[in-house]
Formats: C-alpha cells, structure tokens, sequence
C-alpha cells in the first residue's frame, strides 16, 4: 500500500532488518533529532548522510533492469488478480 507524504510524493514501503549495532545507532540518532519512529529516522539519516551530487549521475545495470523485470513478471504471473498495472502497460515501460 502506497501512501503519500506532507508533499503529496508518494512513499515507498520497506522491510528491513537491523542487526543489534544498526538497531541501537538508529534509536540514537532517533532520539537525538526527537523524531517519532525508526521510519523518519532512517528518511532523516539518509538526507544527513547523502552526497546526492555523488548519486546523480549513476547509471542503473541493465542487469539489475532484467532481474526486477523478471521478478515483476513472476508477481504478475503467479498474482493474477493484480490489478495495478495492465501487461500492455508493462510491456511499454520495458519495452519488450
């Protein structure tokens, strides 16, 4: 389930695991900038921390293109009530 934020961008929901250490630096930086739960904490770390002028010229594999391709077509296939994207749609985003 998307939800949107204060700006009306979309956010993108995420399982992570923390390993102990990770856990306790998040509850750290959490507490120190008084934010509400581990999801603002890890939004807030990521912009603190970010370089974006580092990120903005990156290029995506093109086989990590064809492993999420392959991984959506699996969804798709083995989900057929999925309603959120027709195959046709698909199929010109990727450009199959």
């Amino acid at each position: 389930m998307c939800m949107k934020d204060k700006k009306g961008e979309f956010m993108i929901n995420a399982r992570i695991q923390l390993d102990p250490e990770a856990n306790r630096i998040l509850n750290m930086f959490k507490s120190k900038y008084d934010l509400k739960d581990k999801s603002e904490a890890i939004n807030k770390f990521v912009l603190v921390h970010s370089k974006v002028d580092e990120y903005d010229n990156l290029e995506v594999k093109d086989e990590y293109i064809y492993k999420m391709e392959e991984g959506i077509s699996k969804y798709l296939k083995s989900n057929p009530k999925f309603k959120g994207i027709s195959k046709k749609k698909f199929n010109e985003i990727f450009k199959k």
